[in-house]
C-alpha cells in the first residue's frame, strides 16, 4: 500500500515470482519512478537478484527518455479552463510500460467519483490493472476511449471538482485528444449510457476459451484463486465481458471447472509499528466521516479495514 499526496493505494504486482529483496521498507518515503523492490522468477535466483547482479534496472533506465519521447511531440493545447480539475493521465504500470490500452470504463462522463474508487481498467504489456481515482469530483471527459490505446503521461480523462465545470471541460478535453467539441451536454450522454450497455453485455455470453485473454477485477482473482475456480470458464458480465467477484460466486454455485494448480497457501502479514491496514476504499470513507481507523476492527484479509467495516462503525 502506497500513500501519496492525494491517497492511500494498492500496488499490485506486474509478474509472478518471489519478492527477493525490499529496498524501500515501511514508513519510507521515495521518489517516483524509484525502485522499490526486486522481484525474482525463480526462487533459486533470490540471492543472485537481491546481491544487486543483472543489467535489468540500468536497461530500463536507458528506455525512460525514449518513454518520455511521444509525450513531447504532442500538439499544444488551448489554455485550461478557469476552473477546479484533475487530469487523469495513462499510469506506467510496469517499468517497460510505454503505451496502455483502455480495456474498460467503470464510469461514464457526469458520474460522481470518490478518491480511491476504481475508475478504469488499463492493460500494459504485462497485466490489466484497475485504476483509482485520486480526488472526489465528477468525471467531466472521457479524452481516451475504450478500446483506445495511450502514452505513458497521456491525459486521458478529467475530473471537475464542480459538476457545473463539465461543460467547459468537455470542450477543454476535445483540444486534448483532437477530437470535435461534444454537443450533448452531460446529463444526455449519462441517459445514452443505459442503451449502450446491452451490445457490452451481450458480448460476454461464453466463457474465455484456453488462449484468450482473461479480464477479471483483482477481487474477482483473489475469489477464484481461494475457490479454486478457472478464471477461463467463467462467464464475465461486467463491461465488455469482465469478470466480477459476484461472477465468480455464480460459476461457484453453478459447479465451474476446478483450476489444474491449487493455490499456494498465502503467507500471514503483521503490519509495522504505527501501520493501519486499511483498503482505499476504507481510508477515504474513514477521512469522509472523521473516523479514526484505528479504532475500527479490521475483518478483510490480514486483518485488513475495508468500506465494509468502516460503514458498519458508521450504522449504514
Amino acid at each position: 500500500v502506497v500513500e501519496s499526496d492525494k491517497a492511500d493505494m494498492d500496488v499490485e504486482a506486474f509478474e509472478d515470482g518471489y519478492i527477493a529483496k525490499i529496498l524501500v521498507g515501511e514508513g519510507e518515503t521515495a521518489p517516483v519512478g524509484a525502485d522499490l523492490a526486486l522481484v525474482a522468477a525463480e526462487e533459486a535466483d533470490i540471492d543472485a537478484v537481491a546481491s544487486g547482479s543483472g543489467a535489468a534496472p540500468a536497461a530500463v533506465a536507458e528506455e525512460t527518455p525514449a518513454a518520455d519521447a511521444p509525450a513531447a511531440e504532442a500538439p499544444a493545447a488551448a489554455a485550461a479552463p478557469d476552473c477546479e480539475f484533475t487530469q487523469v493521465d495513462m499510469p506506467a504500470l510496469s517499468s517497460t510500460m510505454k503505451e496502455g490500452k483502455v480495456v474498460s470504463w467503470l464510469k461514464a462522463e457526469g458520474d460522481p467519483i470518490s478518491a480511491g474508487e476504481a475508475i478504469m481498467v488499463v492493460e500494459s504489456d504485462k497485466a490489466d490493472m484497475d485504476v483509482e481515482a485520486f480526488d472526489d469530483g465528477f468525471l467531466a471527459a472521457i479524452i481516451t476511449g475504450e478500446g483506445d490505446s495511450g502514452a505513458v503521461g497521456a491525459p486521458v480523462a478529467l475530473i471537475a471538482a464542480e459538476e457545473a465545470d463539465i461543460p467547459a471541460l468537455q470542450a477543454y478535453a476535445a483540444t486534448l485528444s483532437g477530437a470535435p467539441a461534444p454537443v450533448a451536454t452531460a446529463p444526455a450522454a449519462a441517459a445514452a449510457a443505459p442503451a449502450a450497455a446491452a451490445p457490452k453485455a451481450a458480448a460476454a455470453a461464453a466463457p474465455k476459451s484456453a488462449g484468450d485473454r482473461v479480464v477479471a477485477s483483482p477481487l474477482a482473482k483473489k475469489r477464484a484463486q481461494e475457490l479454486g475456480l478457472d478464471l477461463s470458464a467463467v462467464v464475465g458480465t461486467g463491461p465488455n465481458g469482465r469478470i466480477t467477484a459476484s461472477d465468480v460466486e455464480n460459476a461457484k454455485a453453478g459447479g465451474a471447472a476446478p483450476a489444474k494448480k491449487s493455490a499456494p497457501a498465502k503467507p500471514s502479514w503483521t503490519p509495522a509499528a504505527g501501520v493501519i491496514a486499511a483498503t482505499p476504499m476504507a481510508r477515504a470513507a474513514a477521512k469522509k466521516a472523521k473516523l479514526d481507523l484505528s479504532t475500527i476492527a479490521g475483518t478483510g484479509e490480514f486483518g485488513r479495514v475495508t468500506l465494509d467495516d468502516v460503514k458498519a462503525a458508521t450504522g449504514e
